[in-house]
């Protein structure tokens, strides 16, 4: 199992990796739909402060895929497959960002 954890770290990099991490973040710490926001304490950063964060972080999955599209076409076969394994990391995180976050973002228009 780490062998395969340091694997896909050296594919990706240690960058991306954070990325993930932040994105796994702000999908854990996703309220509930319909919850208003709260000022004081830890209620602050879940209410406030993570539904804001989240466009940012998917669109930083998505310029990251840019980046690695841009970088893939100009390189050697190894460096190939580390950029494929970015671009499908990144946009299965972006989509698992969207799945989640979507009910909270569709009740925030009503």
């Amino acid at each position: 199992m780490k062998k395969h954890f340091m694997e896909f770290v050296r594919h990706v990099g240690w960058l991306r990796l954070a990325l993930y991490v932040l994105a796994l973040t702000v999908v854990i710490l996703r309220p509930a739909p319909g919850t208003p926001g709260e000022y004081h304490g830890f209620a602050l950063a879940r209410t406030v402060l993570v539904p804001t964060l989240t466009p940012m972080v998917f669109m930083g999955l998505l310029l990251d895929v840019i980046m690695s599209l841009v970088l893939r076409s100009d390189a050697d076969v190894a460096a190939r497959l580390r950029y494929r394994t970015a671009i499908v990391s990144d946009l299965s995180v972006a989509l698992l960002v969207v799945v989640i976050w979507i009910p909270y973002f569709r009740a925030l228009g009503q």
